[in-house]
């Protein structure tokens, strides 16, 4: 971006601070008091390096603070008192927010942007505003919790889905196609409601899903992403193109830092926890026959938590619920969709589930897709690296399906007039994790 001595190296690393202690703060990483005391530090080191006049532009100071962030201070760094500042910054934020590269460079814009930093044309920066506010994405979910499917439609809103853990509709604010998502109880089975929503926001901001506009305890308002959803045969027709893109889009995921809010671990044993908690207190909603008891189930899932190979396979910031309808095509592009059970996770977790299918599994699908995904996520994609993780990915099949079994396990204390149907899918996933279980060894 500058030659060395045009722009102190210092300024690149400070800006970088600043700029990445505000993605942190957006994405739930870092406490509004933490951001706060690491921000004056900051400001304090400005002092010493004012910038030129007139002022650069919003990608030349990125280029800079992404440039200078990975070098450190150098020669700066000598000096005192910036020894000093920077290692109470250190003390306050020990996950090293100033990598910038770690960041979202929306975000990094836009607090560019509010600093007044010009655009690259030269004109000023106006921060991207909010299509509706807070109170009307509140008021549409309201909306779309008390009215039934004909009030909805004369209300302008179109009824999309009514799934387990949400009831989605479509609606247009001031030309914006936008998505309302009221949450059911089911949602808070599995998360707390503070996690609820926030792999959403961070995978909006990092262009891999539907931009959030708002986020709350009863639901979430979203851009409509355009396209169509996805579906198995998708996946097992190789489809080099559309392989690549799905691929890059879970790498992106993958590569991204768990909100602090979702921090733990793995949504995978979280869930399957809370899920068997709650089928524990109603026994007599049990299936009398097709699986086993309370016991014997919980045994299997101890063991699995307990089975090296899945002890050994790597935690990244997963979806959770990586399944084909979960995933938006558009004209070759891809954005992801329904973060609920997003979190820390297994990443063979979604990657064998986005490949599980009842006929047609294709091999060599799956084993382009995880050469795209590795050369994505920027690891070795040799035959031997691919054949590894396609072993990896295959131990999670079984437990695809054991959570599956016991989510249905759970329905009928919320959803009781469907109990026969609850069971029937639960027994069906429970023969399918017994003839895959082998799998874990």
């Amino acid at each position: 971006a500058y030659g060395d001595g045009v722009i102190p190296h210092g300024l690149g690393v400070t800006y970088g601070m600043l700029s990445s202690s505000y993605a942190a703060e957006r994405m739930g990483m870092m406490a509004t008091e933490d951001r706060k005391k690491h921000d004056d530090l900051c400001w304090l080191l400005l002092k010493r390096w004012p910038l030129p006049e007139p002022k650069p532009t919003i990608d030349r100071v990125m280029a800079l603070a992404m440039r200078d962030s990975k070098r450190g201070l150098t020669s700066e760094a000598e000096h005192e008192i910036s020894d000093v500042l920077l290692h109470k910054m250190g003390d306050i934020v020990p996950t090293k927010t100033n990598m910038l590269s770690k960041f979202p460079c929306s975000l990094v814009e836009e607090w560019l942007a509010t600093m007044g930093f010009p655009t690259t044309d030269g004109k000023p920066s106006v921060a991207k505003g909010k299509v509706v506010t807070d109170a009307e994405c509140e008021a549409m979910l309201e909306t779309a919790a008390s009215l039934d499917t004909k009030e909805l439609e004369a209300a302008g809103f179109e009824p999309l889905t009514a799934g387990f853990a949400n009831r989605v509709c479509a609606t247009e604010r001031r030309g914006q196609p936008l998505i309302t998502k009221r949450y059911t109880d089911l949602v808070f089975l599995r998360l707390t409601p503070e996690a609820v929503g926030s792999v959403d926001v961070l995978a909006g901001e990092a262009g891999l899903g539907p931009r959030v506009l708002y986020s709350g305890p009863s639901g979430m308002v979203m851009e409509r992403a355009p396209g169509r959803t996805l579906e198995e045969p998708d996946f097992h027709c190789n489809d080099a193109p559309l392989l690549a893109s799905v691929a890059r889009a879970l790498a992106g995921l993958h590569n991204l830092p768990v909100p602090k809010a979702c921090e733990g671990e793995p949504m995978l044993w979280r869930t399957v926890d809370k899920m068997m908690e709650v089928a524990a207190q109603r026994p007599d909603l049990w299936p009398s026959e097709g699986m086993p008891g309370l016991g014997p189930v919980l045994v299997e899932i101890m063991r699995a938590k307990q089975a090296p190979t899945v002890q050994a396979s790597k935690v990244v910031l997963g979806h959770g619920d990586f399944k084909p309808s979960n995933i938006m095509l558009h004209e070759g592009a891809v954005k992801l969709i329904d973060f609920e059970l997003g979190g820390p996770n297994f990443r063979g977790f979604d990657l064998f589930k986005v490949f599980r299918t009842a006929e047609g599994f294709s091999d060599t699908s799956m084993r382009e897709f995880l050469r795209k995904y590795l050369a994505a996520a920027g690891e070795p994609c040799s035959e031997e690296d691919v054949l590894g993780l396609a072993v990896e990915a295959r131990v999670f099949e079984p437990l695809t399906w054991l959570e599956a079994a016991v989510f249905f396990l759970t329905l009928p204390q919320f959803k009781p007039e469907q109990t026969a149907r609850w069971h029937e899918l639960a027994i069906d996933r429970w023969a399918k994790f017994e003839k895959t279980r082998s799998r874990l060894q």
